[in-house]
């Protein structure tokens, strides 16, 4: 058998640091497979980062406890970006992993997506092996006592609405971020990221198109038109949404989200005015806050609305 730390301390030394360094190629090589997936996700680029996560997990040998760090990163990507049955598929493989023995969070995030698709049991039951594996008890409470809530209103309560979908309005897209935009409630104002959105890169939060404003009215019959973007004034290649108006339907406020293909920068609010139905002027940002003073990352700002009252 062959001795390797027989002879000089010099030799000895040697010979330990080159032991150490064969046993430490796998991990640092598995590493540098995750490193685009890992600046991808700490920049929100959620959908990005689960297609290269996914191709690096493929490659992943041998470490079990960075495949469950991976499966756990995915399961997050998917949570974030609402894609829930994804999400629920990949935070049950970094639990089979047993990355939750040392990580609570996944339980934790994996009743939220129990609970985001109205799963109650289930959800319970991770809550409660979150606050087993030593996850904040309080928070778990609350979350219980949420889905047990959530849960007996469906069975006693039954609603004086019905609530359905406007099917001329909807896209099988993110719709959301609905405000009126005349007084008689008869033309609506939204974001969406459908494909008539301007521009033609892909959102690496969403895998869609980039977020743009959309108007749509309904005639006297109750028909709802087909959705139009707002003019180029507002809408840009980049992430538009979160509006508002003033109480005279004068002025519209919303928010834009810069993105370029490594940073997803600060969103900020812009106001422009009302030239006429569909017809709106420049776009300006609100001076909320002074990013040259502040640096352009520094803080968010967006989401605007007002008291109607």
């Amino acid at each position: 058998m062959l001795n390797l730390f027989s002879g000089s301390p010099v030799a000895m030394r040697t010979a330990l640091m080159a032991f150490v360094a064969f046993i430490a190629l796998p991990v640092a090589a598995q590493n540098d497979m995750t490193a685009d997936a890992d600046a991808a996700f700490d920049r929100g680029g959620y959908f990005e980062a689960a297609k290269d996560y996914q191709a690096s997990y493929a490659k992943l040998k041998g470490d079990l406890e960075e495949k469950g760090r991976v499966c756990y990163r995915i399961g997050e990507c998917y949570r974030l970006s609402r894609a829930l049955p994804a999400a629920e598929e990949w935070y049950k493989r970094a639990i089979d992993l047993k990355w939750a023995d040392d990580n609570p969070n996944v339980f934790k995030h994996y009743g939220m997506v129990f609970m985001g698709q109205g799963e109650f049991d289930d959800a319970v039951e991770q809550f409660e092996k979150y606050k087993a594996a030593g996850g904040d008890g309080a928070l778990a409470n609350t979350m219980i006592e949420s889905c047990n809530a959530a849960a007996e209103s469906l069975i006693i309560n039954d609603s004086r609405f019905v609530v359905e979908p406007l099917v001329m309005v909807n896209s099988p897209s993110f719709d959301f971020a609905m405000a009126f935009a005349d007084k008689r409630g008869e033309e609506v104002i939204f974001a969406s990221s459908r494909s008539s959105s301007t521009g033609s890169g892909e959102d690496p939060i969403t895998g869609e198109s980039y977020m743009d404003l959309f108007m749509a009215e309904v005639d006297r019959k109750g028909k709802w038109s087909i959705p139009e973007p707002l003019g180029n004034t507002i809408n840009s290649p980049s992430n538009e949404g979160g509006v508002t108006l003033d109480s005279k339907f004068k002025t519209l406020y919303f928010t834009r989200c810069l993105i370029d293909k490594d940073n997803n920068y600060p969103c900020d609010i812009f106001r422009v005015p009302a030239r006429g139905i569909a017809n709106w002027g420049a776009a300006e940002e609100l001076p909320v806050l002074d990013r040259e003073a502040g640096g352009r990352f520094s803080s968010q700002v967006g989401q605007p609305s007002h008291d109607p009252g």
